[in-house]
């Protein structure tokens, strides 16, 4: 089966399996939240990284020049979480929406954007991660780059 995002929930695996458990397996995020983390197995992480690449989002850092017509950026620090907690929220991304979490080529979730937001701590470590975040159609991404620098990108000027 070719996956697609039709059918990537197909690709979901067990939360226990993830390779990122670790970081969620603590206390931080409640049994009721912890239960929306939905990790893919590399088919469907590899799909997300082929999707990346053939739209070219990151052709050039944070973003392929003039893919989106709106770029923002917030420093992360770490007395700013509630600041960038409600940077995002004023994104306008629904907080039941579903969005698209990929760290690696191996390595990636699918979430509500609210438990994203909420937990992004957990989600995100400085200086060894580098998260891609995005909606299906790449109507806007966030990258949570490694230098502690939370970008964002909306508004397609050209369909994928």
């Amino acid at each position: 089966m070719i996956t697609s995002f039709e059918n990537i929930h197909q690709s979901v695996t067990s939360l226990v399996d993830f390779a990122l458990y670790w970081r969620f397996k603590g206390e931080t995020i409640p049994d009721r939240d912890l239960k929306l983390i939905a990790p893919l197995n590399a088919q469907g992480a590899t799909f997300l990284k082929d999707f990346l690449i053939k739209a070219q989002l990151h052709a050039n850092e944070p973003f392929k020049k003039d893919f989106f017509e709106t770029e923002e950026h917030i420093i992360m620090m770490d007395d700013n979480a509630a600041r960038i907690k409600q940077w995002l929220y004023g994104k306008g991304v629904q907080p039941d929406e579903q969005v698209y979490l990929l760290w690696n080529s191996k390595v990636a979730a699918v979430v509500p954007f609210s438990v994203l937001v909420e937990y992004f701590e957990d989600f995100y470590y400085p200086s060894s991660d580098d998260l891609t975040v995005f909606d299906g159609q790449l109507n806007w991404a966030l990258l949570f780059h490694h230098a502690e620098v939370l970008f964002w990108g909306s508004g397609r000027p050209i369909p994928i």
